[in-house]
């Protein structure tokens, strides 16, 4: 075994809806460690031509983890 810890991943879905219509264009769900979501962030926050600090991006704490249940 590795003496690396082995980084966490979390599940997260990634909605693109048209701003006009709110017709749902993209839905995905990825797992991803927190690295990777930064980076994800970063890489949709630049296609969008937001500058840093401008983000519009909304992260829905509440969802559940991978492995989580939702509760009502």
């Amino acid at each position: 075994m590795s003496d690396r810890a082995e980084a966490i991943a979390h599940r997260y879905s990634i909605e693109v809806n048209d701003a006009e219509t709110g017709d749902t264009l993209i839905l995905i769900a990825a797992e991803w460690t927190a690295e990777q979501k930064d980076a994800g962030v970063a890489l949709i926050s630049q296609l969008s031509g937001l500058h840093e600090g401008e983000c519009g991006l909304e992260i829905d704490e509440n969802e559940p983890a991978r492995g989580e249940t939702r509760h009502n």
